[in-house]
């Protein structure tokens, strides 16, 4: 049903990788999706995402603050070696705290660096600049749903990188520092996952006038798929994946496990992604060039 969809989806969805590491030696680069809209290097992804982006900002004056008490111990010359680690490792810090962060989007064979973002954690949407972005060559860029109400029903598949990962470092030579991964998960395979909508979810108006709308589907989103498209047959986007909920369908059997009887609570996983009325909305407000769709 969606094998045509998905090769025109492969087409405008793409990786990205966003690396940090703390103060506290803790290196991690987690994997999201990004849809690409135009040739001008705008893509569409959920706002959290960006977390150590945003952080990393937040944590600057701490970082800054204890980096300058730590020079000042080590530039002590009546301090030894041994009294000046005492004194360090008294100072006030919090291991996680971000001290470097890299956001890369990963479009066809090349790495492009986001160099701004534009974001509404409330909605859990973003929209990235891609530096020096080069257009490919006869690429098909995404075409959304209109912003209208959506029935329960409609076949849906999400697209993304689930069942990825990514061991990476942080490198410091000649004077530069740069995130090297240290094994080498590229071309990432894309995995759907079809349902169907269910609900649409509706939460107050933003302060800065944006609908708080949200998708729902029967089936959940995985994780490396947030940020990723969920479309229809035709390859429409529908909504931009933001979460999974886990619903409780309120009764517990009871089995036996190693000799005793538990309880073991039902739940339901259903995703949620962001809805193209709230979609429409960002990327007008922003001046964002798209296509929409005749329906």
């Amino acid at each position: 049903m969606f094998s045509q969809a998905i090769q025109k989806a492969m087409n405008f969805t793409w990786p990205v990788v966003c690396s940090f590491s703390t103060i506290g030696g803790k290196t991690e680069s987690p994997i999201g999706a990004c849809v690409l809209l135009n040739d001008e290097g705008w893509i569409i992804t959920v706002a959290h995402l960006f977390i150590p982006r945003f952080k990393f900002q937040q944590d600057q004056k701490n970082v800054e603050a204890y980096n300058l008490e730590v020079d000042k111990i080590n530039s002590d010359d009546k301090l030894n070696e041994n009294q000046k680690r005492k004194k360090i490792s008294k100072i006030s810090k919090d291991e996680k705290w971000i001290t470097n962060f890299s956001d890369v989007a990963f479009i066809d064979k090349n790495q492009y660096t986001v160099e701004r973002v534009i974001s509404n954690t409330q909605l859990d949407i973003a929209i990235a600049k891609l530096k020096d972005f080069k257009p490919q060559e006869s690429v098909e860029y995404p075409v959304f749903k209109q912003p209208t109400e959506i029935m329960p029903g409609k076949s849906v598949c999400k697209l993304g990188f689930p069942f990825n990962s990514i061991n990476s470092e942080l490198v410091k030579t000649d004077g530069r520092e740069f995130f090297r991964f240290i094994n080498n998960p590229f071309p990432m395979a894309l995995f759907p996952i079809d349902g169907i909508t269910t609900r649409t979810l509706k939460g107050e108006k933003t302060k800065d006038g944006f609908e708080n709308l949200f998708i729902e589907t029967s089936s959940p989103g995985l994780r490396g798929q947030s940020g990723g498209p969920i479309f229809d047959t035709n390859g429409v986007i529908w909504g931009i994946q933001s979460h999974t909920a886990h619903l409780s369908l309120g009764f517990s059997p009871k089995i036996n496990r190693n000799g005793k009887e538990v309880e073991e609570n039902q739940f339901i996983n259903l995703g949620v992604g962001v809805h193209p009325v709230t979609i429409s909305q960002f990327l007008e407000r922003n001046g964002i060039k798209y296509q929409t769709a005749d329906y």
